[in-house]
């Protein structure tokens, strides 16, 4: 049986600096995903954490004409909702993303940056879908 190190490694760091009973503790969250995928290869200064839908309306409201996804040459700005950050530590009540989760990313040699910058109630509007793109689809 293979042993997953670098998830054992990210639950290590996420139980060092989470609270107690905090959603970011589970295996599966986002947090947890991206200390693995930095692990296996780290985040470039120009990459940032879209879960799907971020990614797709982020694509609809025009943001990734210059480049393509995984491209690492060009960053757009991403608008989420608290939905989606959750399990990675967003706390709701404040609105923002907590110290402790900058500073577990830090610890990672994680840029903060790296974070969705825009995130919203959810079922709120993340932009204008593109004009083009509208008339196209």
């Amino acid at each position: 049986e293979d042993v997953d190190v670098d998830g054992i490694r990210a639950m290590e760091r996420i139980n060092q600096h989470a609270p107690p009973a905090h959603t970011a503790r589970a295996r599966t969250g986002i947090l947890a995903k991206l200390l693995r995928w930095h692990s296996a290869e780290p985040i470039g200064p120009r990459e940032v954490l879209a879960s799907q839908s971020d990614y797709i309306a982020a694509y609809l409201c025009g943001k990734l004409k210059k480049g393509p996804c995984g491209s690492r040459k060009t960053k757009f700005k991403v608008t989420s909702d608290w939905h989606n950050c959750l399990k990675g530590g967003y706390d709701v009540r404040a609105l923002r993303w907590p110290e402790w989760v900058t500073e577990c990313l830090a610890s990672a040699g994680i840029d903060a940056r790296t974070l969705q910058e825009d995130v919203v109630s959810p079922g709120a509007a993340a932009g204008t879908v593109d004009s083009a793109l509208a008339t196209r689809f």
